[in-house]
């Protein structure tokens, strides 16, 4: 089984085409079309096979700009094949990033003219019907477009014991990375992108991946690893899980 790269973006409506989007004036928080977005903050989590959560972390402004943190995307894929980011050596792990965060990246990669072999040359990242190279976990479990409204992540995290969205949801990021909070958002989505984690081992168990018993052991792992951590966000979640229900020994 190849390792998992598990990615989320956090964006803000300011690139170079985003005056050339009107939010419609009846909507409030209206969600900006993929053109106009600029990332401001990429959470990743690599999970390996003996190791469900081998490491993590954010890449974000303004410590970095845009165009470093795509390179830096680069770097964290190349580090599965110890070689270039030409080679997908990974499978890639997103909740609805066939339709929002992959093409982000490469409308962004497109302004930068950053090489984006990875995720051109394998057949699977944008191929919709396999989990192989890129598994969209929102795609896979809403039945590749029969579902698409009312169950988002906060949802399926709240389904099996995360407690989801704690302080802040996607809706504010913009606002809020104006106001210069900067580490809060990025707090946001490390938060997003660790339960995501989860959510794809709970996935694993009900597709047949995992046996029960393999699935408990991947989350005690991971919650070991994550009880450890002195970040304060990565508490809150560790803090509001529901164990019974996240290992299933009710």
């Amino acid at each position: 089984m190849a390792p998992k790269l598990v990615i989320d973006l956090e964006t803000i409506p300011a690139s170079e085409t985003a005056h050339l989007w009107t939010p419609p004036p009846d909507r409030e928080n209206p969600f900006a079309p993929v053109h106009a977005h600029k990332i401001v903050v990429l959470g990743w989590a690599k999970i390996y096979p003996d190791k469900p959560l081998h490491s993590y972390g954010v890449l974000t402004a303004p410590l970095l700009n845009e165009e470093q943190i795509l390179r830096q995307l680069n770097k964290l894929i190349a580090s599965f094949n110890q070689k270039d980011s030409s080679v997908l050596s990974c499978d890639l792990v997103t909740f609805n990033g066939r339709e929002f965060d992959l093409p982000v990246i490469v409308h962004r990669a497109f302004h930068y003219g950053i090489d984006l072999s990875w995720y051109y040359q394998p057949r699977g990242t944008r191929y919709r019907f396999t989990t192989d190279d890129h598994f969209d976990i929102f795609d896979f479990l809403s039945d590749h477009g029969a579902l698409r409204r009312g169950t988002g992540q906060d949802k399926f995290c709240k389904l099996m014991g995360l407690p989801g969205k704690l302080d802040t949801d996607g809706g504010q990021v913009s606002a809020m990375w104006e106001n210069g909070e900067h580490e809060k958002v990025a707090n946001y989505c490390l938060q997003d992108v660790l339960q995501l984690a989860f959510i794809y081992h709970r996935v694993q168990l009900i597709r047949g991946m995992y046996s029960l018993e393999h699935y408990r052991q991947q989350i005690r792992m991971t919650l070991q690893s994550l009880e450890q951590e002195e970040n304060e966000d990565i508490q809150k979640i560790v803090s509001n899980i529901n164990h019974e229900l996240l290992l299933l020994e009710k």
